[in-house]
């Protein structure tokens, strides 16, 4: 095995162990917030707030790597959920929803740096293996879809105050910090030795290629997030499935995220990365036409299926994509706004997801994705159509 793929594989452990945390709070934080908040359309925003958190991490971060390196910041990102996590057992003894919100909240900054270990895996191997790193990051995520929500069930009764034991369990993640002190050796983008002048990020814009990378990401991730997001609440609580029940379909969601990564670097071979986010937003119809047709559990659990493999596609396919509209001097800037971009459309979604559950219906939240999935098919019309007049 090459030095390259060590490193993605050593990229991809550490991804697994840092983003527990995630499952767990979108697993459980929503429940949470059923009972800590006063209002009941507020019982998302922990959720929310963690997802916020991440947009508005993205562009710090990215400034920090260019600084410190990566090495550091994914270090100190890791220590600071780990911080966090203990805080939320503080909020959880105080009942106190807002510190909650902001813990989480605090959690999302720190896994914006996180988010950057895609792009770390692409530097190790090539731009031209980035569906390759990229997937084998992805593959990562399994581990996290299945620990994270056993994690959260084998600590919610452990102490006397529920799901407290969960945020304990979540310290896990620190052993990603002895796996990067130790193991990790980042390659350097050297920004000043580049040849060529780097453009304005205006002018990196002007590609309708960057577009359609970006969209693909940010269309797939909102999406996701706003149907994942009410799923606890309207599976738990509208519809009177049990926990055990609840979590099995996040788990299957989260996993059928990641598990096809081992396959789409294979599948990239045969199709177009545009055809690749094709078939991911044929599965998103799928989704929500599954989903439409009634509220039983395997309803629930065939939907989110398709949703995850969905967004496994998408989001490889946008990924993939980006590094063919930069230059290597260029990186930091493009993924920042990259990030930035897929996160603040995540957070939108996921703010909306619990205010439109509860004024209106899981069926409203399901038909109102179908205008934001017409925009991809757009982008590549752009595309094509630009690519023609540049001939």
């Amino acid at each position: 095995m090459t030095e390259a793929k060590k490193t993605v594989f050593l990229l991809a452990l550490c991804q697994a162990l840092a983003m527990t945390i995630s499952p767990i709070i979108i697993l459980i934080a929503s429940l949470i917030g059923v009972k800590l908040a006063n209002n009941s359309s507020l019982a998302t925003l922990p959720v929310a707030t963690m997802v916020v958190g991440t947009a508005l991490g993205t562009v710090p971060m990215a400034l920090l790597m260019r600084q410190l390196g990566r090495k550091v910041v994914f270090i100190g990102a890791v220590s600071v959920c780990s911080l966090m996590t203990y805080l939320l057992t503080i909020a959880l003894k105080l009942e106190h929803f807002v510190l909650f919100c902001i813990f989480t909240g605090l959690i999302g900054f720190s896994l914006a740096g996180l988010q950057q270990i895609r792009f770390a895996a692409i530097e190790a191997m090539g731009v031209e293996k980035a569906a390759t790193a990229t997937s084998i990051i992805l593959i990562g995520g399994v581990i996290a879809a299945f620990l994270g929500p056993e994690l959260a069930i084998l600590g919610k009764d452990s102490t006397d105050i529920e799901f407290e034991g969960s945020f304990r369990l979540a310290a896990l993640c620190l052993l990603t910090v002895a796996l990067l002190l130790f193991f990790y050796k980042p390659k350097t983008v050297e920004q000043s030795k580049q040849s060529g002048q780097a453009r304005k990020l205006t002018d990196i814009c002007r590609q309708p290629g960057l577009w359609l990378a970006i969209g693909s990401a940010s269309i797939g991730f909102a999406l996701m997030s706003y149907i994942m997001t009410a799923t606890p609440i309207s599976m738990h609580h509208h519809n009177q499935h049990n926990l055990v029940d609840t979590k099995w379909v996040i788990q299957t969601h989260i996993a059928a995220m990641f598990l096809p990564s081992l396959f789409v670097p294979i599948l990239v071979k045969y199709i177009s990365l545009n055809r690749l986010i094709l078939t991911g937003l044929v599965l998103y119809a799928l989704c929500i036409s599954i989903a439409l047709n009634g509220v039983a559990l395997m309803h629930y659990w065939w939907a989110l299926l398709l949703l995850g493999i969905g967004w496994n596609f998408m989001f490889i396919g946008g990924t993939s994509l980006l590094p063919n509209h930069y230059k290597a001097n260029e990186s930091y800037k493009v993924q920042a706004f990259n990030d930035a971009s897929v996160f603040s459309c995540q957070a939108i979604a996921s703010i909306s997801a619990g205010w439109v559950l509860n004024l209106w219906s899981w069926h409203t939240l399901l038909y109102s994705c179908v205008p934001f999935m017409l925009i991809l098919p757009a982008l590549m019309v752009w595309v094509k159509h630009s690519s023609k007049s540049q001939e």
